[in-house]
C-alpha cells in the first residue's frame, strides 16, 4: 500500500521559487546592496557581482539570479584587487569602476534622505577613509587544532579562509597566520567555530575571541597561549569577554587625549574616518560654549571638541564611561568634560535638559535615536551634529529636527566600509531663525 503524504510535507516540499533555464540577459542597473538588476518579465531580478551594461548568463530563482558567466563586460567593470573576491562575503562590489562605485555609495544617501523629504544644501564628496583598523574574522577549528580563518561565504555559514585582506590595516594582515596558531591553541581538544574580533590600536592588537561555549583553559593551556601571544604584537587578549592576558593599555588617542579601550568597546572602523569626522564635528560647533555629546562612547568627539569648550558626555554603556572619565582625569589641556550614564533609548535627554547646552552631537547604532532627535528637535540648541552609519535611520532622525526648526547645511558621505554597500554620513544642521 503506498504511503500517504501529509498536505505539510507536500507544503514543504513545494516552498521556495525553482531555478528556471539558463538565460543570458543585459545588466540594466545596480541595486542599494550593489547586485545588478534586470527586468525579466516584469520583476527586478537581482544578480550579484554584475555591473550595468554587462552581457551575463545566469540561472533564475524567482528574484534572484546567479552568475554563470560573463558573456560581455560592460564599461563599468574594473577587476578587484582581491583573490578572494567573490567567494568571499566581506566585500560585494570590488568590480565596479571607481566612479560608477562613487555615484552608487552617494546615491543610496541621496535616496534615503528623499524618502523622507528631507532637503540639504549642499552633498559633499564621498570621502575615501583608507583602511580599517577593526575587523570581525569567521574561524573554524577541528579538535586537533587546525584552524580556518576568514570570512563567510555571501547568505551562507561557509567559511572562506583568507590570506590577504585589501580592506585591513597591514598590522593586522602581516599576523593572520600567528593568529591561526593562537586559535589553534585555545581551541585544541575542543574544536568548534566563532569570531576573533582584532582591533589594531596604537600599542598592538587587541583581541577577543569568541565561539565554543566552552573553552578549555586550564593552567598549561594558559600558559601556552601567553607563550603564542608573545610571538606577535598582541597586549591584550580576551576569551569570552575573560581577559586572558594584557601586556599592555590598548590605547587609542583622540585629540592626542589616550584612552584605554573597554574589551568588546566601539570604536571606529578606521582612523582616517574617524580624524575627518572628528575635524567636521568641530568645526561646526566652534564659538559654542558648551556641548552635549550624545552616544559619546569613550571620548570619540568628546576630546576633540573638549580642547575648545566645555563637554556633557552620555552613553549608555558603563565601561565606556569609566574610560573616558579614567582619560580625561589624566589629561591636561582640556575644558571641563562631565559624563553621564544613560540609556538614551530608554531615557533620552529631553528638552530641559538639552537646554543646559549650546549645541549637540550624536552618533547613535545602526537603529538611529528617533527619541531622542524628538527631543533634540524641541529643545533650544542652536546647532546638531548628526552622525550616522544607517543612512535610512539618519534620514529619519534628519527629518524629526527639520520638522522642528532646524535646516540641514551639508552632508559628508564617509566610505569607512569600502567595498561594501555601507556607508557612513555625517550632517550639519543649525537652527532656522
Amino acid at each position: 500500500m503506498p504511503r500517504r503524504t501529509s498536505k505539510n510535507r507536500l507544503r514543504r516540499r513545494s516552498r521556495g521559487p525553482v531555478e528556471s533555464a539558463v538565460q543570458d540577459v543585459t545588466i540594466d542597473r545596480l541595486g542599494h546592496l550593489g547586485d545588478g538588476i534586470v527586468e525579466l518579465n516584469g520583476d527586478d531580478v537581482y544578480i550579484p557581482y554584475t555591473a550595468p551594461g554587462d552581457r551575463v548568463r545566469i540561472g533564475r530563482s524567482g528574484k534572484r539570479g546567479k552568475l554563470l558567466s560573463m558573456v560581455e563586460a560592460g564599461p563599468h567593470r574594473a577587476p578587484p584587487v582581491c583573490p578572494h573576491f567573490g567567494e568571499c562575503g566581506g566585500c560585494s562590489v570590488q568590480h565596479l569602476e571607481a566612479d560608477l562605485y562613487r555615484s552608487w555609495k552617494v546615491g543610496r544617501l541621496e535616496t534615503a534622505l528623499k524618502s523622507q523629504d528631507v532637503s540639504y544644501a549642499t552633498m559633499a564628496e564621498l570621502f575615501d577613509a583608507g583602511q580599517r583598523r577593526r575587523l570581525a574574522f569567521s574561524y573554524k577549528c577541528t579538535v586537533y587544532g587546525d584552524v580556518s580563518l576568514g570570512f563567510l561565504a555571501p547568505g551562507s555559514h561557509r567559511l572562506v579562509p583568507i590570506q590577504t585582506c585589501p580592506v585591513a590595516c597591514d598590522g593586522i594582515v602581516a599576523h593572520l597566520g600567528a593568529l591561526k596558531s593562537l586559535l589553534g591553541v585555545l581551541t585544541q581538544g575542543v574544536g568548534g567555530r566563532g569570531k576573533a574580533f582584532v582591533t589594531l590600536t596604537e600599542a598592538g592588537l587587541d583581541i577577543n575571541i569568541a565561539g565554543p561555549e566552552r573553552f578549555d583553559l586550564d593552567a598549561d593551556r594558559i600558559d601556552a597561549v601567553i607563550r603564542q601571544v608573545r610571538c606577535f604584537p598582541v597586549v591584550r587578549l580576551c576569551v569570552a569577554q575573560d581577559v586572558i592576558i594584557q601586556l599592555e593599555p590598548p590605547s587609542v588617542s583622540f585629540a592626542d587625549v589616550s584612552v584605554v579601550l573597554p574589551s568588546g568597546g566601539f570604536l571606529q572602523a578606521s582612523t582616517d574616518a574617524e580624524r575627518y569626522m572628528s575635524d567636521l564635528v568641530v568645526e561646526h560647533l566652534k564659538g559654542a560654549r558648551s556641548v552635549v555629546d550624545l552616544f559619546s562612547g569613550c571620548g570619540t568627539f568628546t576630546f576633540p571638541l573638549a580642547r575648545h569648550v566645555r563637554v556633557h558626555a552620555v552613553d549608555g554603556s558603563g565601561d565606556a564611561i569609566a574610560a573616558l572619565n579614567a582619560a580625561r582625569d589624566t589629561t591636561t589641556g582640556v575644558k571641563r568634560v562631565t559624563s553621564e550614564v544613560r540609556d538614551l533609548f530608554r531615557r533620552p535627554l529631553g528638552a530641559k535638559d538639552l537646554n543646559m547646552f549650546d549645541c549637540a552631537v550624536f552618533d547613535p547604532p545602526r537603529a538611529g535615536a528617533a527619541e531622542q532627535a524628538k527631543a533634540l528637535a524641541n529643545s533650544d540648541l542652536t546647532k546638531i551634529v548628526g552622525v550616522s552609519c544607517n543612512p535610512a535611520t539618519f534620514a529619519r532622525d534628519a527629518r524629526l529636527l527639520l520638522d522642528g526648526g532646524f535646516v540641514l547645511d551639508s552632508v559628508y558621505p564617509v566610505d569607512q566600509f569600502k567595498w561594501s554597500h555601507h556607508i557612513e554620513v555625517v550632517g550639519l544642521f543649525h537652527r532656522s531663525g
